[in-house]
């Protein structure tokens, strides 16, 4: 199992992922977003750990503009919807998660066929999932559970960061308690 932490906007909850065994850490570039967080800030952060990879999620982001700050922050790959995937793709080679919505986890089976830097589906939806899903790499959101209807086990999860309380300061505690929950449950391979 692959654990990954989403919107991470601070160097402690960078540092506090890395020390935990995650092997992602994502930031989001989404302008309109809440956790959205400043180019330069995720290059400092990227410089200040190690061990953990860092994706940038592209929700609602120009493709030339994913392509700039994926070269500009090196980094290890990128989480963007199935449309700007079949856009932007075609001709490069990024490490890339693709988030499917329940309009396009039907259509991507072919998408999966032709893409060799394929990391993994982002499943965004705790609805039932087609009875035969056809993926081997999946992450899911951490609010889907066995009885949501997973037939397969997922490839990993995703876990949304906590923000800061005071520069510095986060209370890990619940997030703590939902990782140990999935590690108990799931054996990482």
């Amino acid at each position: 199992m692959k654990y990954k932490l989403d919107n991470v906007t601070s160097l402690t909850a960078a540092r506090w992922a890395a020390a935990e065994g995650f092997d992602y850490i994502s930031f989001n570039f989404d302008k309109s977003n809440i956790n959205y967080i400043q180019p330069m800030m995720v290059a400092e952060i990227c410089k200040w750990v190690t061990g953990i990879k860092c994706i940038g999620k592209f929700i609602n982001t120009e493709p030339t503009v994913i392509l700039d700050l994926y070269k500009l922050l090196n980094l290890d790959g990128i989480e963007i919807d199935l449309e700007t995937a079949e856009n932007l793709l075609l001709d490069s080679s990024i490490p890339s998660i693709i988030e499917l919505n329940k309009d396009t986890i039907l259509n991507c089976e072919e998408f999966q066929k032709n893409s060799k830097d394929l990391i993994a589906f982002s499943l965004a939806f705790s609805d039932n999932f087609p009875t035969n899903f056809p993926f081997e790499k999946s992450f899911v959101s951490s609010k889907i559970n066995n009885t949501d209807g997973i037939k397969n086990e997922p490839f990993g999860i995703s876990f949304n960061s906590t923000n800061e309380t005071e520069p510095g300061l986060i209370d890990f505690e619940e997030l703590e308690n939902s990782i140990n929950y999935w590690k108990n449950n799931y054996n990482r391979s």
